[in-house]
């Protein structure tokens, strides 16, 4: 069997690749900026972009199955024609191939934003994804997107979904947003929140998890793959324990940082840089609470290690590159 990983230099993509590697599978890798790590890897590197799907025809040749992990993940208020583009236009040029080169399985990444995180009690795979005017622009790309899949798997494909939750751990050279929350707590972020938190996963557990389900799952199954909730006081908490740092302890609630956002971005106006406040960023954080994951548990013996065990290993692979 050889695998597609697309977005395969990213966190989540790489250590995929690395994880089907060490099963002997023989792996090719798409992605538009391929980084040395990738390169270094054993894997057949095709560097395509997913909008171009003349570009993505050679990637697809003789490829039985597919993770498709590559995304736009932007925390900005004011990027949809690109996150339109990559997450739902890309998403549909990504099911076009696959049907067209006869692609077995389709493992498709979407995302706990993509689901609608303000009802009652834990977020489950029933959950209902968010509405077409969701004002949160990365959520909704990726519930637009997963619209497509849904739509080819009624359609006949065999596809699964996975949702990750918030990704932390090793493997991240782009030090994507979870793991500069951990840098930040680790350096002594001068304000923390105490009311604001995430279901917190290792990379690995949803690696392996994406894996059982291309392996296990029935055709059209999706699947939560989380770990434990924990808010920024509680990550601060851990950090504090398992480094013995003496980290400042001012802090701050969600609405006081809500009441923050008007003169960020005036000051985003003002200066004509990115501003360092956004809601995309927030609602997450003021909409996170218990996730459940029984069903992947039950169906794919999905069991994610402690957070305590993902935040030291991501300390030390930090430590180990000089973060």
């Amino acid at each position: 069997m050889t695998t597609l990983v697309t977005g395969a230099a990213g966190h989540l993509g790489l250590t995929l690749v690395q994880l089907l590697l060490e099963r002997g599978e023989t792996v090719r890798a798409l992605d538009l900026r391929p980084t040395e790590q990738l390169r270094a890897l054993p894997v057949d590197v095709v560097q395509a972009d997913l909008t171009d799907p003349a570009a993505l025809s050679t990637a697809f040749d003789g490829i039985d199955r597919v993770f498709h992990t590559a995304a736009l993940i932007s925390l900005a208020m004011d990027q949809w024609p690109a996150l339109e583009a990559v997450n739902v236009q890309g998403v549909r040029t990504i099911v076009t191939a696959c049907r067209a080169h006869g692609v077995e399985r389709l493992v498709h990444f979407s995302s706990i934003e993509a689901l609608d995180l303000e009802g009652d009690g834990p977020v489950t795979e029933d959950t209902p994804l968010v509405t077409a005017d969701f004002p949160i622009p990365y959520g909704r790309s990726k519930a637009m997107g997963q619209r497509v899949v849904l739509d080819a798997i009624s359609d006949g494909l065999d596809a699964v979904i996975c949702y990750p939750t918030g990704i932390f751990g090793p493997n991240d050279y782009a030090f994507r947003a979870s793991n500069q929350v951990l840098q930040r707590l680790r350096d002594g972020e001068r304000m923390v929140m105490t009311d604001a938190g995430l279901d917190w996963v290792d990379v690995r557990d949803v690696a392996a998890g994406a894996l059982a389900a291309a392996d296990r799952a029935p055709a059209g199954a999706s699947y939560l793959l989380g770990g434990r909730y924990a808010t920024i006081e509680q990550l601060q908490t851990i950090i504090r324990e398992l480094t013995g740092a003496n980290l400042p302890s001012r802090r701050i609630t969600m609405r006081q940082v809500e009441w923050l956002l008007p003169l960020v971005g005036l000051q985003s106006r003002l200066t004509g840089k990115p501003p360092v406040i956004t809601k995309a960023m927030l609602y997450p954080l003021k909409h996170g609470g218990p996730v459940s994951h029984a069903r992947a548990t039950q169906e794919l013996g999905y069991s994610p290690r402690p957070l305590e065990e993902t935040i030291a290993n991501t300390l030390a692979w930090f430590d180990d590159v000089g973060a």
